[in-house]
């Protein structure tokens, strides 16, 4: 909204763009939290949708997230690929598809964060 990317709670109600900033957690403000932790890698997993799911009538800049300028030694992971919307799995799963592969990489013997992602 107005070119800012926020983390959209599953439970939010928002129904005016007010209620976003109450409601919503700027991924700006949290990657320049993310960079005054010096010296070491920092990884940003969305398991999450790109589309915006407020009303048409905001003034949004994009439909979509828009683009973010990293801090260095950060990797951001998205779950669905730009213009795509991620799915949530079979009903009842505690995971999405995206999830359980993760967790099912991230714990291999012998394989790094990096490598799994």
């Amino acid at each position: 909204i107005r070119g800012v990317n926020y983390f959209v709670p599953c439970d939010a109600a928002c129904s005016k763009e007010q209620d976003v900033k109450k409601h919503c957690l700027d991924i700006g403000w949290v990657l320049c939290e993310l960079e005054k932790i010096p010296g070491i890698p920092k990884i940003v997993i969305f398991d999450a949708c790109r589309d915006a799911p407020f009303d048409s009538s905001w003034k949004l800049t994009a439909h979509s997230m828009e683009q973010m300028v990293m801090p260095v030694n950060t990797k951001l992971v998205f779950s669905a690929t730009a213009g795509q919307t991620a799915s949530d799995g079979k009903q009842g799963a505690s995971h999405s598809p995206f999830t359980v592969s993760l967790l099912e990489h991230l714990f291999q013997g012998g394989v790094s964060a990096s490598q799994a992602i």
